[in-house]
C-alpha cells in the first residue's frame, strides 16, 4: 500500500529486474487485496485501500509497476478463482464437521469477493473452479453449498456461485 501511496503522490514508476519478479510482486498484493476485501465490513461497497476503491487500487499498482492491463486482469481473475474454489472446499470441510457458522463465514467472504471482483459470466477461471470442484464434491454437496449460499449472500451473483459449482440454476 505504501508502493502505491509513493507512486501516486509521486508519479514515480518502479521496475523489476524480471518480469517474474514483477508479476510474483503484483499477485501477492492481488491477494492482500482480496484478504482485505474479504473481511470487509458489512457494507460491501465500503472497502478501501488508502481511499481508493480495490479495484482502482489494483488497477493503479499495474500502472505503477508497468504491468499491461491485461496481464493484471489475467493474474486479477486467477487470483479470485483460486479463492472461490478454496472457501468453497473450505466451507464444505468445516459443514461435514459440524461447523456451520465457520462454514457460512467462508461463503460470506466469498461473497464479499464476489460482490467487489464479480467473475464474467462463462469464464474459463469458473469452468476451471468447476471441473476442480467437480472431482472432490459430488452433486448434492455442491447443491448444498449452493443452497448455503443463495442463504447467507443476497448481494451475490447466484449465477457466478452455481457456474463455479458446476451446477445450472434453473429459469427464473
Amino acid at each position: 500500500m505504501q508502493l502505491r501511496q509513493l507512486c501516486k503522490i509521486s508519479g514515480v514508476k518502479v521496475c523489476f529486474d524480471t518480469e517474474n519478479a514483477r508479476d510474483s510482486f503484483y499477485r501477492a498484493a492481488v491477494n492482500f487485496v482480496i484478504d482485505d476485501c474479504s473481511r470487509a465490513a458489512k457494507d460491501m461497497g465500503a472497502a478501501k485501500l488508502n481511499g481508493e476503491d480495490p479495484r482502482e487500487f489494483l488497477a493503479g499498482l499495474a500502472s505503477n509497476i508497468g504491468l499491461d492491463k491485461f496481464r493484471a486482469a489475467t493474474l486479477v481473475c486467477a487470483s479470485i478463482a483460486t479463492r472461490t474454489r478454496t472457501c468453497f472446499l473450505q466451507c464444505w470441510a468445516l459443514e461435514i464437521q459440524g461447523k456451520r457458522p465457520e462454514a457460512l463465514d467462508e461463503l460470506v467472504k466469498l461473497c464479499r469477493i464476489h460482490y467487489i471482483f464479480p467473475p464474467e459470466d462463462n469464464s474459463a477461471e469458473m469452468e476451471m473452479v468447476s471441473a476442480g470442484l467437480e472431482k472432490n464434491l459430488h452433486v448434492a454437496e455442491r447443491v448444498h453449498l449452493l443452497y448455503l449460499y443463495r442463504s447467507i449472500c443476497t448481494a451475490g451473483n447466484l449465477k457466478t456461485a452455481a457456474e463455479a459449482l458446476g451446477l445450472s440454476l434453473p429459469d427464473e
